[in-house]
């Protein structure tokens, strides 16, 4: 195993599937062959932290290097961002004070690096004010190189993670949300350099919009969202090289989303009349649906299969089985 202890990064996740959330980051890192380890992450009321508090959008996490975490953007839908974490802490004293010690951000002062800077709250609205006003406050790290707001050689910041209001009276009035470490909703601040992957390959989460139910040209009153079904052929490892199978297919998601990931699909259903649609054309609703997409010369076939009478009962390949994976709605 890679060594872990140099680097620690603050894993920035999507505020949806949170169950699922740990599971499809293992998925992906065992997909990729990342090495990693969950670390706590402190906050104002536990400043020991807790490992993997999945109610909270930032989590720290050892990872080998900036690569390891490319590779995970490219594969975790779960991901949002991720960042080399250089300080973290709940008042701005105390950051800058840790920020000074470690001095984490000095290999990017040199002239060559361009940079810009990127202010971000969560449960909490900046003013361009106060984001200038915290920029201005870390002057003292004395960046040579010029500022690019536009593919920047380095874009450093601060993530402030705050507590949802949970009445009118901390919804942010007036000013409030000028408080800043002063505000009793605040949990912790994070300051680091956020990880780009200008490789060329999209980000996971990238395939939710393209999968989204909202373009799919055929989808039926059960089609399951384009967010679950990602997340599902993540956890299911699908990608090149896999044969993957959907018991309960309906109008196929579950395919799209593995087909897209590079994996080979079958799916079936019960209901022969889900995978066809309406259409009189004589393009299954399913095999449009691909076409739009693009990967339909990964979707082997559907076909119209009654699983209390399975036909895939009998060993295939040596009892290794005949899928490398079955993947079906939960509802199912």
């Amino acid at each position: 195993m890679a060594d872990l202890r140099q680097r620690v990064y603050v894993l920035h996740f999507a505020q949806s599937h949170t169950d699922f959330r740990l599971a499809e980051l293992a998925a992906s890192a065992e997909y990729m062959g990342v090495p990693y380890e969950l670390l706590p992450t402190p906050s104002r009321e536990d400043p020991a932290g807790r490992v993997g508090d999945v109610s909270r959008p930032f989590l720290l996490c050892r990872l080998p290097s900036d690569e390891a975490a490319r590779q995970l953007l490219r594969r975790c839908s779960a991901l949002r961002g991720v960042w080399e974490l250089w300080a973290c802490a709940d008042t701005y004293e105390e950051l800058h004070a840790r920020n000074k010690a470690a001095r984490r951000f000095e290999p990017w002062l040199a002239p060559t690096y361009s940079w810009k800077a990127l202010m971000q709250g969560f449960n909490v609205a900046l003013s361009e004010t106060r984001r200038l006003a915290l920029i201005n406050s870390f002057s003292y790290m004395a960046f040579q190189g010029p500022i690019r707001m536009r593919q920047s050689d380095v874009t450093w910041g601060v993530l402030e993670e705050y507590r949802r209001a949970t009445d009118l009276s901390q919804v942010e009035a007036r000013g409030h949300a000028e408080m800043g470490d002063r505000d009793p909703r605040l949990v912790q601040l994070f300051l680091g350099r956020k990880i780009k992957d200008r490789s060329g390959a999209p980000p996971a989460r990238d395939l939710i919009d393209a999968l989204s139910l909202k373009k799919r040209s055929y989808i039926g009153n059960t089609s399951m969202e384009s967010e679950m079904s990602v997340v599902m052929a993540n956890m299911a490892l699908a990608g090149p090289g896999k044969w993957i199978y959907d018991p309960f297919a309906g109008t196929g998601s579950m395919l799209y989303a593995c087909s897209m990931l590079g994996a080979y699909t079958f799916g079936s259903d019960i209901d022969g009349r889900m995978l066809r649609g309406k259409d009189t054309s004589g393009v299954p609703g399913v095999r449009r649906a691909a076409a739009q997409y693009g990967p339909e010369g990964r979707g082997i076939d559907t076909g119209g299969v009654d699983m209390t009478q399975s036909p895939w009962r009998a060993p295939f390949r040596q009892g290794a089985g005949l899928f490398d994976a079955i993947v079906t709605d939960r509802t199912c």
